[in-house]
């Protein structure tokens, strides 16, 4: 995870943070986007671990733009964290 390998000094540390999720699917096969976020659970998990993030709980993250789009040879996800005023 790229989260892991970014030195402590070029990890951002949001305290409150929002969360915009990205998902490249391969075709136009019908999906849910509320589970796809749910899929994302380890990642969210991950960048807490990683110092990124200081939870994943609602007082701390929230989630912002979802989108989909089709990317055949290459699906994934991209999140991006943006920080979230008090």
């Amino acid at each position: 995870m790229i989260a892991l390998e970014a030195t402590e000094s070029s990890r951002p540390n949001f305290e409150r943070a929002i969360v915009q999720y990205e998902f490249f699917v391969p075709d136009r096969g019908r999906r849910d986007e509320g589970n796809l976020i749910y899929q994302c659970k380890p990642l969210v998990d991950g960048c807490v671990d990683a110092g990124i993030i200081a939870g994943d709980h609602w007082q701390v993250l929230s989630t912002g733009h979802v989108k989909t789009t089709i990317r055949k040879g290459n699906p994934g996800v991209r999140l991006t964290f943006f920080r979230k005023s008090s």
